[in-house]
């Protein structure tokens, strides 16, 4: 009897104790919206479950899904030239590129319906998590405001018994920070932060506040840096330097705080165009026309394609999808873009 008793006892002071903090579940990370691959090259084409969406080429770069035999399409929007597509059960979000429409992001459900606005500012790099309360957060570059990180909060799926009970959660919730002409940025979602590179290097940054004090992230890698992706606990950059890329990364972390980034890194190869998956690199070699796949950390090159007809002055994108590359380019000989896929 005593023990019953010590034991209510024990299960009213937690009760108390929760009832006076406003304990609550707290949310956490669920998923992101596309490969960080995929957003890093354009975003053109994302995966979830058993569809595949993605801008169709053939029709002005209008928002489509399909199934996994590519037979049966369907057009979900007639806004062009999307990109930065992040796809999940409930909503699709993406920019609309359309010719004076003013690069806002768009949200709509699978079928199509619903289309809603979710900004006003030109939009840059679009990277949406999704956590398991169902709340969205819009991470993005807002180029009409001297290119600033920003960060949008969509509760529209979250319940409203959820959002009662927390009143940090504002649906109309927009954070800019203070780093200006960001260039690109990546998501670790393990360790919940987020790096962006500017003219100075790359930087990390607190997903949910600072990294350390210092509101404007924490330079790491000082020096002029594109195409940065987070991958397989690996960041891989182009860094220019004498007109060369080079894309290396910064290795498995030997341990990593938020006040001091410690990473081993290397150079790999001296080629731009990049994606990455699983435990490979591939990359479009343009001196000589090929698709190339690598492990990640350096090693043997497999040639995966040859494509005799790429205009090499114009920008060329590498998609993922499962076991296939969709690799975008300008046809030198007919003057309009293209996809292909290869199987990795």
């Amino acid at each position: 009897m005593e023990k019953l008793k010590r034991i209510l006892f024990y299960l009213g002071a937690v009760i108390l104790i929760c009832l006076m903090s406003s304990c609550k579940p707290t949310a956490k990370y669920d998923s992101l919206g596309n490969s960080q691959s995929n957003i890093m090259n354009g975003g053109f084409m994302a995966k979830h479950g058993e569809l595949t969406y993605y801008n169709n080429i053939d029709d002005n770069g209008k928002l489509y899904k399909s199934d996994p035999t590519g037979l049966n399409q369907e057009k979900l929007s007639d806004d062009e030239n999307v990109s930065f597509i992040n796809a999940f059960d409930d909503w699709i979000f993406y920019v609309d590129n359309t010719e004076g429409q003013g690069n806002h992001i768009i949200k709509v459900k699978p079928d199509g319906t619903q289309r809603t606005e979710m900004n006003d500012s030109k939009t840059g790099r679009l990277a949406v998590i999704k956590y398991t309360d169902g709340m969205f957060k819009l991470w993005f570059i807002d180029i009409s405001d001297n290119r600033k990180l920003t960060v949008l909060t969509d509760n529209s799926s979250v319940s409203q018994q959820v959002l009662a009970t927390d009143v940090k959660n504002n649906a109309s919730k927009s954070i800019k920070y203070d780093t200006e002409y960001v260039n690109e940025f990546t998501i670790d979602p393990s360790r919940q932060l987020v790096y962006f590179s500017t003219d100075e290097g790359i930087k990390a940054m607190l997903l949910f506040g600072r990294l350390g004090s210092i509101d404007k992230g924490t330079t790491f890698l000082f020096g002029e840096y594109t195409s940065i992706v987070f991958h397989n606990k690996r960041l891989f950059y182009t860094k220019v330097a004498d007109t060369k890329g080079y894309i290396s990364f910064e290795g498995k972390d030997t341990g990593i705080s938020y006040k001091t980034l410690k990473y081993k890194g290397f150079e790999i190869l001296e080629k731009f165009d990049y994606g990455v998956a699983g435990d490979y690199v591939l990359y479009f070699d343009a001196d000589e026309k090929t698709i190339n796949k690598m492990k990640i950390d350096g090693g043997e090159v497999t040639q995966i394609a040859y494509i005799d007809e790429v205009d090499t002055e114009y920008n060329t994108a590498i998609h993922i999808i499962d076991d296939k590359v969709y690799f975008s380019f300008m046809n030198v000989s007919s003057g309009e873009i293209e996809r292909r896929s290869f199987n990795i």
